[in-house]
């Protein structure tokens, strides 16, 4: 009897999940993230850093390229964007439910950055050291 409670209780529990176990373990789709890397890895020299606050490991993994991770938001990140060490590519997500930082509007508004590939939800940003000596960043306020 007791076995026939736990299998009935097993079912129960693993049935509304049933379509879950019928897909794959492993998801073999190419991601955005993948289709980046892969453009980065392809159009710039190896030498290039590439600059990241989300999701750096897989630009990292898929690329040849050194990869600077930055804090992921908030003041802490547009001090050390206004900070970068060298000349780069950064990698900024255009959708604010992804990552709302940095905001598109004060990477427009800023002479080290400009854009030059955009994907659905990411745009690629030539960092330039010496764009524009003496231009004073300013850091958003947080809300």
């Amino acid at each position: 009897m007791g076995t026939v409670v736990v299998t009935a209780a097993l079912l129960i529990t693993f049935l509304p999940d049933r379509e879950r176990f019928d897909t794959p373990f492993i998801d073999h789709s190419v991601t955005e993230e993948m289709r980046v890397a892969a453009y980065l890895d392809q159009t710039l020299p190896r030498n290039a850093i590439v600059y990241s606050n989300f999701n750096y490991p897989l630009f990292g993994y898929y690329t040849h390229l050194k990869v600077h991770e930055l804090p992921e938001q908030g003041s802490k990140l547009y001090e050390a964007l206004a900070h970068l060490p060298s000349d780069g590519v950064l990698v900024a997500y255009t959708d604010p439910d992804i990552i709302p930082d940095p905001k598109p509007e004060w990477l427009a508004a800023n002479p080290h950055f400009e854009p030059f590939k955009t994907f659905p939800n990411m745009t690629l940003y030539w960092y330039r050291k010496d764009a524009a000596e003496g231009v004073k960043l300013t850091v958003p306020r947080e809300p």
